[in-house]
């Protein structure tokens, strides 16, 4: 699967989810896209992929196809993609028991751990190999001071399957000569 259906699928996955929690008002968006999005003023999940791994030797399967005459090569490669989960939300004093982005980020870690984003995933033949922990990372804030960005990480595995054609020998001489 390419990238774009991938984040596609855990974007509306994750919508998805927190929709069936109860939660209209967030945005999902794809991090560091060539739009100029600005930072939401809305509450906002960000995903972003941080790595691109793959585990072990692609796998090959050939099989002769007798009418076309020639041998294809299905490769299939095992793909753990790591995408990164963060948020922001404007902090608002007056009311109390508003969410943070640290509460944005542990529902949307919830949402993807639960069975039924697990199931959207399973059905594109996408899973889940590891969910990773809610950690803070500090950073300068564009007034005076820093800021806590929560985020987690979440390994995705999927396949990537493609075909290509191999000639066939369709026939061998042998030539002995006198030297």
């Amino acid at each position: 699967m390419l990238d774009n259906p991938l984040i596609i699928l855990i974007r509306t996955s994750l919508l998805a989810g927190l929709k069936n929690r109860g939660y209209d008002d967030i945005n999902v968006w794809q991090s560091y896209q060539p739009t100029q999005q600005g930072t939401s003023s809305d509450k906002t999940l960000y995903i972003h992929k941080i790595t691109n791994g793959n585990h072990g030797f692609a796998g090959h399967q050939e099989i002769y196809d007798e009418q076309n005459e020639v041998i294809k090569r299905i490769t299939t490669e095992i793909l753990t993609p790591t995408y990164q989960v963060s948020s922001t939300v404007v902090y608002d004093e007056n009311e109390p028991f508003a969410m943070t982005a640290g509460d944005l980020v542990y529902l949307a870690l919830s949402v993807m751990q639960s069975t039924d984003f697990q199931n959207l995933l399973l059905a594109q033949d996408v899973n889940i190999f590891r969910a990773g922990s809610v950690k803070n990372i500090t950073v300068p804030s564009d007034k005076a001071g820093h800021e806590d960005r929560p985020t987690f990480d979440i390994q995705i595995t999927h396949k990537n399957i493609y075909t290509t054609e191999v000639p066939v020998i369709k026939s061998v001489h042998h030539r002995i000569s006198r030297i």
